[in-house]
């Protein structure tokens, strides 16, 4: 895959994608992915923040099942922490369309696909 205003192609290594499904090698392989994502000036276009998609997984399920000791025992937090760190303003309605989000096979096959030819 080109990237834009990079100045050349830059793929990313499909010795990556091997059998290695730890959650080590998978975030290895999404930090080259975020790093490979740039603008026409070579600025990265993407920001990793942590623990972001926990977060937005957590105020999401609030919104949604509106029971935050039950999401504070999924998540392994305490309704305290929930409320501190991770809960941000969601409305339910966003919260089922968060959660409706699917993949379809035939996506899944070109993902598959596209990281096979090294991106």
């Amino acid at each position: 895959m080109a990237a834009p205003g990079g100045g050349g192609e830059r793929r990313i290594s499909s010795s990556a994608i091997g059998e290695d499904r730890s959650e080590f090698a998978l975030a290895a392989l999404f930090k080259q992915v975020v790093a490979a994502i740039k603008g026409e000036e070579g600025n990265p276009l993407l920001k990793i923040v942590h623990n972001r998609l926990r977060h937005s997984y957590i105020s999401h399920r609030v919104a949604d099942i509106k029971n935050v000791a039950e999401v504070a025992m999924e998540s392994g937090n305490s309704p305290r922490i929930i409320f501190s760190s991770c809960r941000e303003l969601v409305m339910e309605v966003e919260a089922k369309k968060w959660f409706a989000i699917m993949q379809t096979k035939e996506r899944l096959k070109e993902i598959r696909a596209a990281i096979a030819d090294g991106l």
